[in-house]
């Protein structure tokens, strides 16, 4: 089972491109998708879930282009979008067996029940939608997407609003299924990705920068992380600086090829290859 994305364009009125010749192929296992705002992150799993069409370019499943296959690849998908839908005057659970319906699931795969379970909904399923908090409303998302065991999951800030222990939560529940299912996510919790993604997408500007494991992203930065006493020169010589405390002792957190003076190297993180990739064209974008 593959996803294919060949040669993916988007673009807007006065010559916007939302996504530029974007291309990879996805099996079963987690893609988490980081890039800034406005990078084309949203798009790509919009597309996807064929919510819009590309301007040039065509995905595949299972080898046969989805424009081609209408419902029959739609009913294939879960999807999350930023802002979950929910009827309020519902309840989780009637909400849930009307998804369940509007997706024509047939007693296929995962249940409503099984869904409450997973996202800790069970005791307030037959609460209205309305009275729910927004880390509620945010599970009641996430298990409307993953009703009817679909072979897609395309989630949109799946962890927004959500607690500590709830995105353990979630994040647990992602890496049981991504053993069958072809999980894509977009994030800025960057953190999140370290623990489940098998590969990370970097995007700009809707150009792809890379797509590969976490442990070959931090490879990247070995030997190129410090952390020095804080120094305001060095805050204006390198654009990744960040302040950070260190044995309760503020300095800077520095990406160079070359260790600043009084210099200490410290371990790479994904938020480090974030910085690296993103951080000098954040103004930009």
């Amino acid at each position: 089972m593959m996803l294919e994305c060949k040669n993916l364009s988007k673009q807007y009125k006065r010559g916007v491109k939302a996504l530029d010749n974007f291309s990879g192929n996805f099996t079963c296992g987690i893609y988490g998708i980081l890039g800034p705002n406005g990078a084309g992150k949203s798009t790509l799993l919009n597309m996807m879930a064929q919510l819009i069409s590309p301007t040039s370019g065509k995905i595949l499943f299972g080898g046969r282009d989805i424009s081609l296959l209408g419902s029959e690849y739609r009913k294939q998908i879960g999807y999350l979008p930023q802002n979950p839908p929910a009827y309020a005057w519902m309840s989780a659970r009637q909400f849930l067996e009307y998804m369940y319906q509007i997706k024509e699931i047939n007693g296929k795969g995962h249940s409503v029940d099984e869904a409450l379970e997973w996202v800790e909904l069970t005791d307030r399923a037959n609460d209205r939608v309305k009275n729910y908090s927004g880390g509620m409303r945010q599970r009641l998302g996430i298990a409307q997407a993953v009703l009817g065991k679909p072979k897609i999951l395309l989630l949109d800030e799946p962890t927004a609003g959500l607690d500590p222990r709830q995105r353990a939560l979630i994040k647990n529940l992602l890496r049981m299924l991504a053993e069958d299912t072809i999980i894509l996510l977009c994030t800025h919790i960057v953190s999140d990705l370290a623990d489940i993604a098998d590969e990370i997408l970097m995007i700009r500007s809707g150009k792809l920068l890379g797509m590969l494991p976490p442990d070959e992203w931090l490879k990247r930065l070995d030997g190129k992380v410090w952390w020095v006493c804080e120094n305001e020169k060095y805050l204006n010589d390198y654009p990744t600086a960040i302040r950070s405390l260190r044995a309760g002792q503020s300095g800077l957190r520095i990406i160079s090829a070359l260790p600043p003076e009084g210099a200490v190297a410290a371990a790479p993180t994904l938020e480090d290859i974030y910085l690296q990739c993103f951080m000098e064209r954040c103004d930009d974008e």
